[in-house]
């Protein structure tokens, strides 16, 4: 009798070590999903923005300041340097990836609006 209750204690103890290993097992692995999610980059979003827009209303400013072609030229192209920078910084917070709305048929949010009115700041500094 004294045999048999090793036997079970022996089957109980091999039990309760099964159970240990898959129960620390299963926390090991959610610990590993809790990290590769929170390691893992957030989903990129596909964005347009009007480009041709926002230079022309830009344009369309600086020749009612009647200034010279060469001058237009200078200021254009800082405006669009200026545009660049700020077309990047948006992408990069927001994790959108950024195309002209000419080059996108259909699909993504458009966001000419929001750069817009970012860029207005621009338009005031230079009218000034």
């Amino acid at each position: 009798m004294g045999l048999s209750n090793l036997f079970v204690a022996i089957k109980e103890i091999d039990f309760l070590r099964m159970l240990t290993s898959i129960f620390l097992g299963m926390i090991g692995a959610i610990l590993i999903l809790i990290l590769v999610h929170f390691m893992s980059s957030p989903p990129i979003k596909i964005g347009t923005v009007n480009i041709t827009q926002l230079i022309n209303r830009y344009i369309k400013l600086e020749a009612q300041k009647n200034v010279s072609p060469e001058e237009l030229k200078k200021e254009v192209r800082t405006y669009g340097n200026r545009l660049n920078k700020e077309l990047q910084i948006f992408s990069a917070k927001n994790h959108v990836v950024l195309f002209p709305s000419e080059a996108i048929i259909a699909g993504g949010k458009d966001y000419t609006s929001y750069i817009g009115a970012k860029m207005q700041s621009f338009y005031q500094v230079n009218a000034e």
